[in-house]
């Protein structure tokens, strides 16, 4: 397997006669910092092979290769009897790999697609669930973010683009999403600018899931409900810059090791005591403190069975060691909730205040 291979490659490889990447984990653990760069020639010297395999597939791998990266860092320090939070500190790493022959490149949309996965199968309290790939979130998270734009220029396409209109161009490894047509573009409205989101969501969504695996993955219906809602620019400017914002980042295209982070670092700055602008009362949305989080997210965090869930019922949270079964588990668990909760804070305060450190890291993770 290509994880097997670069965690050997991460044990194994010396410079000088000596454990490089041991000797960086350290460096990085005492300088508090969390970017590591690996040349792609110093693989290829270890491994050819293993270079090889993971320049062929490095989009679909990249996410996998931090993760293993995680796990190495994290079992030099616990050698070294320092306690780190593995949930934080894979939020927290960013890797990458230098060097890599990957040069300039245009595809269209389905060539892209075709050679891409853009979804991952997870199984979850004995069943199957979908989720989004590393890849697949890259092509969401940058298409839309060509939708956000051209809204906020005033201009809509009112869904009238399509695949053929879809590019993706790769300069030194970087993915650039364009949407690109010849139609006469509109001055953007609410119903033009659902139209637009309704059109993106038509294209993409079917090759989020497998075809014999039920369901979105987590947040996608949430984002329906969100684009649905979205407020006019016209008759509710300030609204509408919330919107974007808020949209430019949704859960349904950043990964689960990000989002779990999201969670807990919410529950932490917003809860004890009761963050302000969560002080409130909502038929949506019950009122957000310890009282009623606590269960759910106190056991699940702590890897116990739980009794209760959000609401007081019975809850059906699992033992979970897995950090991304545990994202996909409180997704499940709390119907969505986060979602709404992050968005009820922009609606609020604009994200000002103790939350907008949480924000801001969730935003600039991968």
């Amino acid at each position: 397997m290509l994880r097997d291979g670069f965690m050997k490659f991460l044990k194994e490889y010396l410079l000088d006669g000596k454990p490089y990447f041991r000797d960086q984990v350290e460096l990085m653990h005492l300088k508090v910092t969390s970017h590591l760069i690996i040349c792609y020639g110093w693989i290829k010297t270890y491994d050819k092979e293993l270079a090889v395999s993971i320049c062929s597939n490095y989009f679909r791998a990249a996410e996998d290769l931090k993760l293993c990266f995680c796990d190495y860092f994290h079992s030099i320090i616990q050698e070294n009897s320092v306690d780190t939070d593995i949930v934080e500190l894979s939020t927290k790493i960013k890797l990458k790999i230098c060097c890599l022959p990957l040069h300039k490149r245009f595809m269209s949309f389905e060539e892209f697609a075709a050679e891409n996965c853009m979804y991952i199968v997870y199984e979850l309290e004995g069943r199957f669930v979908n989720s989004t790939s590393y890849v697949g979130r890259l092509m969401a998270l940058g298409y839309l973010d060509c939708i956000l734009k051209t809204h906020k220029s005033g201009y809509s396409w009112y869904g009238e683009f399509g695949k053929s209109h879809m590019s993706v161009k790769i300069v030194k490894g970087i993915m650039i999403f364009k949407i690109k047509t010849l139609a006469t573009m509109v001055k953007l409205n609410r119903d033009n600018g659902i139209a637009d989101f309704d059109k993106y969501k038509e294209i993409l969504f079917p090759l989020s899931k497998r075809h014999d695996v039920e369901g979105y993955p987590a947040y996608f219906d949430q984002f329906v409900k969100d684009f649905l809602a979205m407020p006019d620019p016209i008759e509710s400017p300030v609204e509408f810059e919330k919107f974007q914002k808020y949209m430019g980042a949704h859960l349904f295209a950043k990964a689960p090791l990000v989002r779990s982070g999201l969670v807990t670092n919410t529950y932490q700055v917003c809860c004890w005591p009761v963050y302000p602008p969560l002080d409130f009362e909502d038929d949506e949305l019950p009122k957000w403190d310890r009282r009623q989080m606590g269960a759910a997210m106190y056991q699940v965090y702590t890897y116990k069975d739980t009794s209760s869930d959000i609401t007081g019922a019975k809850g059906n949270v699992q033992t979970i060691k897995d950090l991304v079964i545990t994202d996909l588990t409180v997704a499940h668990d709390l119907k969505g909730i986060m979602a709404k909760v992050v968005y009820k804070i922009i609606k609020i305060n604009n994200f000002d205040g103790l939350f907008s450190s949480v924000w801001r890291t969730f935003v600039a993770s991968d």
